[in-house]
């Protein structure tokens, strides 16, 4: 995409139903010293205890200091 932006997806299908069960898309920028990736991922898994779910997750990481999740 860029030096420093990365851009990525995944999905994962039901072969036997032909549905989409998850959709999610990654968008990554790094440099010298500071990495941030987030990631928008939708289920629709099914089952006893799983339901389908929208989230957003960012995560900021600085290369000389650690680590922050949110």
């Amino acid at each position: 995409f860029t030096d420093y932006w990365r851009v990525g997806g995944q999905t994962t299908q039901d072969l036997a139903n032909g549905t989409a069960l998850l959709y999610r898309l990654d968008l990554t920028y790094e440099d010298e010293c500071f990495i941030m990736e987030s990631s928008f991922v939708h289920s629709d898994f099914v089952d006893r205890e799983i339901r389908p779910s929208t989230t957003f997750l960012v995560r900021f990481i600085f290369k000389h200091l650690g680590e922050l999740k949110s």
